[in-house]
C-alpha cells in the first residue's frame, strides 16, 4: 500500500548549478509519464527565458554605459566621411589619372628608345652617314671638325692686366 501511495502523489524537479562544470542540472521524478514529461518541459521553457532574460541583463548596461559613446563616434565617422571621403576619392581618381598619362608617357619614351638605339646600330656601321647627318644638323660643323660659340657673358674680359 505504501508504494501505490507513493506512485500517486510522488512528483518533483529539482534544478541546480553543478558545481565542478558549467552545468544547470536538472532532476525530475514523477509517477507518471505525462506528469514527468510536463515537469521536463517547464522546467525547459523557464531555463530559456532565464537564459534570454540573462543575456538582455547584459547587454543593457554595456548599451547604457558605452552607448552614446559608441553613438558619437559613429556619427563622427559619418561626418568625417562625409566631408573627406569625396575629395579623397577625387584625389584619389585623379591620381590614377596621372600615374597613366605617366605611364603611357613612359611606353612612348621606351619605343623612341628602342628605335633610336637601332637606328644608332646601323648608323655606327656607316661612318660617311654620321657625317651627313652631323653636316645637315649644324651649319657650322665640318666633317671631322668641331666648333663651337662662347657666349659674350662667359668670355674673359680683354683687359692686359688680366693674365691667364
Amino acid at each position: 500500500m505504501a508504494q501505490n501511495s507513493y506512485s500517486k502523489m510522488v512528483s518533483w524537479m529539482l534544478l541546480r548549478l553543478s558545481g565542478t562544470e558549467p552545468l544547470l542540472r536538472l532532476y525530475v521524478e514523477a509517477g507518471k509519464r505525462r506528469c514527468f514529461a510536463k515537469l521536463t518541459r517547464e522546467a525547459s521553457q523557464w531555463y530559456c527565458k532565464l537564459k534570454k532574460k540573462d543575456a538582455n541583463e547584459k547587454i543593457q548596461p554595456f548599451l547604457r554605459h558605452y552607448g552614446p559613446a559608441l553613438l558619437g563616434l559613429l556619427m563622427l565617422v559619418l561626418v568625417v566621411h562625409d566631408i573627406f571621403g569625396r575629395t579623397v576619392n577625387l584625389a584619389m581618381r585623379r591620381t590614377q589619372q596621372e600615374i597613366k598619362k605617366v605611364n603611357a608617357g613612359l611606353d612612348q619614351l621606351n619605343k623612341e628608345n628602342f628605335a633610336a638605339r637601332a637606328g644608332s646600330a646601323r648608323a655606327q656601321d656607316r661612318p660617311h652617314k654620321i657625317e651627313k647627318i652631323a653636316a645637315t644638323s649644324s651649319a657650322f660643323a665640318k666633317p671631322a671638325k668641331s666648333s663651337s660659340k662662347i657666349p659674350r657673358s662667359q668670355q674673359l674680359p680683354s683687359d692686359s692686366t688680366v693674365k691667364p
